[in-house]
Order: C-alpha cells, then sequence, then structure tokens
C-alpha cells in the first residue's frame, strides 16, 4: 500500500516514555512545583523528515499531491512548545523527536512481531 499526504510541511515534537519519566524525576526532586509545563525533545522533527527517516527505515511507499489541491481548512501549523519552564526544573532532553520516533517504532514492531 501507498501512503498519501499532501506536500504541505510543519514541524512537530515528540517526546516518548522515557522522557516523560526524566520529566517526573525532575519533579520529584524539586518536589511538587505548581505550574504548567511542557516536555520537548533536544530537536523537533519535520513531516519531510518523518517521512523521509520512515522511507529509508522502512520502505514507506508514499505519493505525495500538491498542497493547492488540499482544503485550506486543513492547514496543520506547526505544534511546538516554546514554553521551557520544564528546564528550571532541571529537565535537559537527552533525544531528537527523530530519534525517539526510530526507538518507539522499533518497540511496536518488537511487540507486534511477537519477540
Amino acid at each position: 500500500k501507498e501512503f498519501h499526504t499532501d506536500s504541505k510541511n510543519f514541524v512537530r515534537d515528540y517526546i516518548g516514555p522515557p522522557e516523560l519519566a526524566a520529566f517526573i524525576r525532575c519533579l520529584l526532586r524539586n518536589g511538587p512545583p505548581n505550574g504548567a509545563y511542557d516536555i520537548f525533545s533536544s530537536m523537533p522533527t519535520t513531516k519531510s523528515e518523518i517521512l523521509s527517516f520512515l522511507d529509508g527505515k522502512f520502505g514507506l511507499a508514499c505519493k505525495i499531491k500538491d498542497a493547492a489541491c488540499v482544503n485550506d481548512d486543513l492547514k496543520k501549523p506547526d505544534r511546538i512548545s516554546l514554553h521551557q519552564a520544564a528546564e528550571r526544573l532541571g529537565y535537559v532532553p537527552r533525544h531528537s523527536s527523530l530519534e525517539i520516533l526510530n526507538r518507539e517504532f522499533a518497540a511496536i514492531l518488537r511487540n507486534h512481531s511477537g519477540n
């Protein structure tokens, strides 16, 4: 099967369970600070980088439609946080979004194959 998408690029920032656990450890070390915190990777990624990664790693067949053919109501704004309050608690991201996606895809495939 072929994956279909449009040519519009956007930015996303992904984390996984180890990043969440690292942030929780920061909270525990600092007491229960009241506030809103965004957890982030060391580097966000773009849709085109993810598609390229999936093609190189898994041979993803992808068909890209011209963005002009896509309904403007379906815009995908960048979804990254500029709120870095977690750093003040000692949270330091160790992996990029692509490294995290690679790790999580590998875990999914291991679990799916029964290994």
